[in-house]
């Protein structure tokens, strides 16, 4: 006869699950959210619907050097081989820009 206290736990058969499969997402998808921070809620409404554009940048080979040892000096995340990448630090740099000129003339 099989008598069992009524509150033990039952026992459970050991089974596998599979975690679900998850999509890969880019590094720079990535960089942006965390370079966003706190802060993207409070976007203005009109850049909330901007649109990527591309085009092409021209740079002195010297300037680019520089950069590039610029982006290698960072400190890199725990977990990742990969510092920042020199789009990254333009793009950055171009931020850092836009918002202190923006500050200065347009407020």
């Amino acid at each position: 006869m099989n008598t069992k206290n009524k509150f033990q736990e039952p026992e459970l058969e050991n089974t596998i699950t599979q975690m679900p499969l998850t999509k890969k997402v880019s590094e720079r998808k990535i960089n942006e959210v965390l370079s966003r921070g706190l802060n993207s809620s409070r976007k203005e409404p009109e850049l909330q619907n901007d649109k990527e554009k591309n085009f092409s940048l021209s740079i002195m080979e010297s300037q680019l050097q520089v950069i590039g040892q610029l982006c290698d000096k960072r400190p890199k995340k725990p977990g990742r081989r990969i510092g920042l990448s020199k789009q990254d630090w333009i793009m950055e740099a171009v931020q850092e820009k836009l918002e202190r000129e923006t500050k200065k003339y347009l407020k």
